[in-house]
């Protein structure tokens, strides 16, 4: 009233005072009808925001976006915000209304066997548990890798349950990005409620879990893939240039060879074994390969060495590469299907 008296009607204002409760009703109910707006009556308004609420709270339970929401509802419809205890009130039945119809959905869609394998994790016994979840591989490391697939072998054999779970409980993506992230938010006070929430936030976060480390494991794999592609061509480059040199080097021990067929020492009914042992005497089975090569102008070829080395590599593919390679999941559209029938026929 300052404010108008001085800037709106140019006058020199009006001296300090106070208004009883009567006087600022009629303030406010002059400035609401002045604006087209409804004063807030809880009787008339209470319901149909409320039930506006809920469908909200089925795209995402959100404290902050259930109160903009309300907001957004009041001023389409022209109604004054309440007080905000008031929404707060309203707010807090909703998500409880929500979430007793989700946990009404758990008992239905999550079996006794996934209901005692979530308890597990939550209550940290023999088995994976929570902070294993949380943690995950810190880089593509053969270490962190292995972790990664422990997590993820332990996971598999519930993966179609859970998702299952989470389909039967037809969340939106919001929710279930938000229900996923109390996992992270509460860590180990995650006990401290109710096993309802605790296995909603779970089979949440768990949906994102598994779909995480196969994203890591994917990833993990092309980086070593790649880096044994890359290492395997430098071996066979250097591979092929060291045999052909020592070859050359041993151009003269190939006279010592052909001797051995002109040698009267050696009884014509010898066994060719024999024959053959003092061959390799001089050379090395290998060397006389490479030899015979390199006297016929040709090359060991480069795929012969990246082969050998692949051999050498043995222990990281059998222990890292083909477990990995078995976890992920492959699909094609319509041209590369052959591809894919390949990549199957491999497994």
């Amino acid at each position: 009233m300052q404010f108008i008296s001085t800037q709106v009607q140019g006058g020199k204002g009006i001296r300090p005072f106070s208004i009883n409760k009567m006087q600022r009703d009629r303030i406010y109910q002059r400035i609401l009808r002045l604006l087209n707006y409804q004063k807030w009556d809880e009787s008339l308004h209470f319901a149909p925001l409320y039930e506006h609420l809920v469908m909200v709270g089925k795209a995402w339970l959100e404290p902050r976006y259930l109160f903009d929401a309300a907001a957004e509802y009041l001023a389409t419809h022209r109604i004054a915000i309440p007080k905000y205890t008031v929404l707060q009130k309203l707010i807090s039945r909703v998500i409880q209304q929500v979430k007793k119809a989700l946990n009404n959905k758990l008992r239905i869609h999550v079996s006794s066997e996934l209901h005692g394998f979530l308890n597990t994790i939550i209550d940290d016994k023999d088995g994976l548990s929570l902070s294993q979840l949380r943690a995950g591989a810190k880089s593509v490391m053969v270490t962190e890798l292995k972790k990664e697939l422990t997590v993820y072998h332990q996971l598999q054999p519930y993966t179609r349950q859970i998702d299952n779970a989470v389909k039967g409980l037809a969340l939106s993506s919001k929710n279930q990005q938000h229900f996923g992230e109390m996992v992270d938010y509460y860590g180990s006070k995650l006990k401290r409620f109710k096993r309802p929430q605790q296995h909603l936030w779970l089979l949440c976060f768990l949906t994102q879990r598994i779909r995480q480390s196969l994203e890591r494991l994917a990833d993990g794999f092309i980086h070593h893939i790649r880096k044994q592609q890359e290492a395997a061509h430098a071996f066979a480059q250097q591979a092929v240039f060291d045999s052909w040199r020592s070859a050359a080097d041993n151009v003269t021990k190939a006279a010592e060879l052909l001797h051995l067929f002109v040698d009267d020492s050696i009884d014509d009914n010898q066994p060719f074994a024999t024959v053959r042992q003092q061959a390799l005497s001089v050379m090395n089975n290998q060397d006389i390969e490479t030899l015979c090569l390199y006297l016929k102008k040709q090359k060991r070829t480069v795929e012969e060495y990246q082969w050998q080395y692949y051999d050498d590599q043995n222990g990281l593919i059998e222990q890292l590469l083909r477990p990995v390679f078995l976890c992920l999941e492959c699909q094609a559209l319509r041209n590369p299907l052959m591809i894919l029938i390949k990549i199957i026929n491999l497994r």
